[in-house]
Protein backbone atom coordinates (compact mmCIF):
# COMPACT_ATOMS: atom_id res chain seq x y z
CA UNK A 1 0.00 0.00 0.00
CA UNK A 2 2.05 2.76 -1.20
CA UNK A 3 1.19 6.45 0.86
CA UNK A 4 0.76 9.64 -0.74
CA UNK A 5 1.98 12.05 1.55
CA UNK A 6 0.84 16.13 0.50
CA UNK A 7 0.23 19.56 1.32
CA UNK A 8 -3.63 20.78 2.14
CA UNK A 9 -5.48 22.85 3.91
CA UNK A 10 -7.34 23.29 7.40
CA UNK A 11 -10.58 23.16 5.99
CA UNK A 12 -9.44 20.01 4.43
CA UNK A 13 -8.09 18.35 7.15
CA UNK A 14 -10.18 19.10 10.16
CA UNK A 15 -12.72 16.53 9.70
CA UNK A 16 -9.48 14.15 9.93
CA UNK A 17 -8.94 15.72 13.37
CA UNK A 18 -12.15 14.59 14.43
CA UNK A 19 -11.89 10.86 13.81
CA UNK A 20 -8.63 10.64 15.99
CA UNK A 21 -10.07 9.15 19.00
CA UNK A 22 -7.49 10.62 21.50
CA UNK A 23 -8.11 14.25 20.30
CA UNK A 24 -11.59 14.01 22.64
CA UNK A 25 -12.26 16.69 23.24
CA UNK A 26 -11.82 18.11 19.85
CA UNK A 27 -10.72 21.45 18.88
CA UNK A 28 -13.09 23.86 17.37
CA UNK A 29 -12.04 24.87 13.94
CA UNK A 30 -11.26 28.13 15.10
CA UNK A 31 -8.89 27.19 16.98
CA UNK A 32 -6.30 26.02 14.13
CA UNK A 33 -7.26 29.51 12.50
CA UNK A 34 -5.84 31.29 15.66
CA UNK A 35 -2.34 28.95 15.57
CA UNK A 36 -2.30 29.31 11.60
CA UNK A 37 -2.25 31.83 10.29
CA UNK A 38 -1.44 33.94 6.96
CA UNK A 39 1.80 35.87 8.80
CA UNK A 40 3.27 32.99 10.02
CA UNK A 41 4.99 29.75 8.15
CA UNK A 42 2.95 26.80 8.70
CA UNK A 43 2.51 23.13 6.88
CA UNK A 44 -0.65 21.13 6.97
CA UNK A 45 -0.10 17.39 5.21
CA UNK A 46 -2.25 15.05 4.94
CA UNK A 47 -1.21 11.09 3.87
CA UNK A 48 -3.58 8.97 2.00
CA UNK A 49 -3.68 5.55 1.38
CA UNK A 50 -5.53 4.43 -1.67
CA UNK A 51 -6.81 7.20 -2.26
CA UNK A 52 -8.49 7.60 1.51
CA UNK A 53 -7.29 10.25 4.35
CA UNK A 54 -5.18 8.18 6.65
CA UNK A 55 -3.57 10.94 8.63
CA UNK A 56 -2.18 14.08 9.02
CA UNK A 57 0.29 16.34 10.33
CA UNK A 58 -0.02 20.29 11.08
CA UNK A 59 3.35 22.66 12.25
CA UNK A 60 4.29 26.42 12.35
CA UNK A 61 6.88 28.71 12.78
CA UNK A 62 7.83 29.63 16.02
CA UNK A 63 11.05 31.63 15.64
CA UNK A 64 13.81 31.67 13.31
CA UNK A 65 14.92 28.08 12.21
CA UNK A 66 12.59 26.70 14.93
CA UNK A 67 9.57 24.52 13.93
CA UNK A 68 6.76 23.01 16.09
CA UNK A 69 4.76 19.95 14.93
CA UNK A 70 1.78 21.20 16.55
CA UNK A 71 -1.08 18.21 15.92
CA UNK A 72 -0.92 15.36 14.57
CA UNK A 73 -2.66 11.95 14.54
CA UNK A 74 -3.42 8.69 12.05
CA UNK A 75 -6.65 7.44 11.82
CA UNK A 76 -7.59 3.93 13.98
CA UNK A 77 -8.24 1.75 10.72
CA UNK A 78 -4.43 2.91 9.21
CA UNK A 79 -2.13 2.61 12.03
CA UNK A 80 0.82 0.37 12.18
CA UNK A 81 1.20 1.14 8.23
CA UNK A 82 4.38 3.46 8.29
CA UNK A 83 1.65 6.58 8.02
CA UNK A 84 2.92 8.36 10.53
CA UNK A 85 6.36 7.38 9.45
CA UNK A 86 5.38 9.17 5.88
CA UNK A 87 4.33 12.00 7.21
CA UNK A 88 6.68 12.83 9.75
CA UNK A 89 9.56 12.25 6.81
CA UNK A 90 7.75 14.47 4.54
CA UNK A 91 7.52 16.87 7.06
CA UNK A 92 11.68 16.77 8.24
CA UNK A 93 12.49 16.99 4.48
CA UNK A 94 10.09 20.18 3.78
CA UNK A 95 11.85 21.76 7.23
CA UNK A 96 15.19 21.02 5.94
CA UNK A 97 14.78 22.45 2.39
CA UNK A 98 13.47 25.57 4.20
CA UNK A 99 16.48 25.92 6.52
CA UNK A 100 15.25 25.13 9.42
CA UNK A 101 17.26 23.54 12.47
CA UNK A 102 15.03 22.32 15.35
CA UNK A 103 11.87 20.34 15.13
CA UNK A 104 10.22 20.32 18.83
CA UNK A 105 6.82 18.93 19.60
CA UNK A 106 4.89 18.58 22.78
CA UNK A 107 2.82 15.28 23.83
CA UNK A 108 0.88 14.37 27.16
CA UNK A 109 2.21 11.53 29.24
CA UNK A 110 -0.47 9.75 28.50
CA UNK A 111 0.38 8.78 24.86
CA UNK A 112 2.79 6.57 25.35
CA UNK A 113 3.40 5.20 22.14
CA UNK A 114 3.60 8.85 20.52
CA UNK A 115 6.40 9.47 23.14
CA UNK A 116 8.22 6.20 21.92
CA UNK A 117 7.42 7.06 18.33
CA UNK A 118 9.10 10.50 18.90
CA UNK A 119 12.13 9.23 21.35
CA UNK A 120 12.74 6.30 18.90
CA UNK A 121 12.96 8.67 15.40
CA UNK A 122 15.62 11.16 16.96
CA UNK A 123 13.20 13.66 19.21
CA UNK A 124 14.89 14.53 23.31
CA UNK A 125 12.69 15.47 26.06
CA UNK A 126 13.84 19.38 26.95
CA UNK A 127 11.30 19.51 29.63
CA UNK A 128 8.44 18.55 31.64
CA UNK A 129 5.53 20.51 32.53
CA UNK A 130 3.88 19.10 35.50
CA UNK A 131 -0.22 19.05 36.09
CA UNK A 132 -2.43 18.06 38.74
CA UNK A 133 -2.48 14.47 37.28
CA UNK A 134 0.31 13.12 35.91
CA UNK A 135 -1.08 11.31 33.00
CA UNK A 136 -2.04 14.70 32.11
CA UNK A 137 1.63 16.09 32.42
CA UNK A 138 3.26 17.51 29.19
CA UNK A 139 6.48 15.75 27.37
CA UNK A 140 8.30 18.65 25.26
CA UNK A 141 10.63 17.23 22.84
CA UNK A 142 13.27 18.56 20.56
CA UNK A 143 15.01 17.48 17.36
CA UNK A 144 18.26 18.94 15.79
CA UNK A 145 17.80 18.68 11.83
Amino acid sequence: MPIQVFPTTIEKVYPLTLQVPEFAPHYPIERFYERLNDDQTHLILQANIDDQPAGFKIGYEVSEGIFYSWVGGVLPAYRRLGVAHALADNMETWLRQHHYHTLRMKTHNRFKNMLLFAIANGFNIIQVEEKVDVAQYRIVLEKKL
